[in-house]
């Protein structure tokens, strides 16, 4: 049996209209799930759709969040509501949890041609 650990995760950027995947590295034995969670805050003060009032919602929670493999998650197309933080958490078989926090900015699209 080993502790579970989420290896730490730097700070994303995504782009508004495009696709961004998640992903988590953890290890431990036996694991049970992994996931990410959005806080409903979007670090401005304000409140994304994601997070009904400040609370913390499990991703997928739309048809835009796709979850391709366990400790990875895509977003496509990324919206304004995306930005966040986020968590991923590992829990083994055996109830031990290791998390790491991450925020998620999301920026408009270059034009190249102004």
């Amino acid at each position: 049996m080993g502790s579970p650990f989420v290896k730490p995760i730097a700070n994303q950027t995504a782009v508004l209209g495009q696709p961004l995947t998640l992903n988590c590295t953890y290890g431990g034995y036996p694991i049970e799930e992994v996931f990410f969670i959005k806080s409903g805050g979007n670090g401005n003060g304000k409140t994304g759709n994601g997070g009904g009032g400040g609370g913390k919602r499990r991703l997928p929670f739309d048809e835009r969040h796709l979850v391709p493999m366990l400790g990875s998650v895509t977003i496509n197309p990324v919206e304004r509501s995306d930005e966040g933080v986020y968590r991923c958490t590992v829990v083994t078989s055996n109830g031990e949890r290791a998390e790491q926090a991450f925020h998620l900015n999301v920026v408009g699209k270059c034009n190249p041609f102004r």
